[in-house]
């Protein structure tokens, strides 16, 4: 495996942790096509959808303009039109 197969696998294998509410959280290979246009056209422009591994979409409706994607390299956070592109490294 990889390390964006690493990365997927350990997502699966802990997003249970993640705490349940209002929100979704998707793990790459499950999210689903429509949220990834909407999170790439408003906060993620220029984002390989490979780099994907996971998504946790803040809109109330479901919609995938806000929220936080984890890419390969870093974190793109998008809360209510203020994208940060994280310097964090995952």
């Amino acid at each position: 495996m990889g390390q964006h197969e690493d990365k997927i696998a350990i997502l699966r294998k802990y997003y249970k942790d993640i705490p349940a509410g209002a929100f979704d959280f998707y793990i790459a290979g499950d999210i689903k096509s429509k949220k990834i246009d909407n999170a790439i056209s408003s906060f993620a422009q220029g984002v390989d959808r490979s780099t994907i591994i996971g998504f946790y979409d803040l809109t109330v409706m479901g919609s995938g303009k806000n929220g936080y994607l984890p890419i390969q390299s870093f974190i793109i956070v998008n809360l209510w039109k203020n994208p940060v592109r994280s310097g964090m490294r995952i």
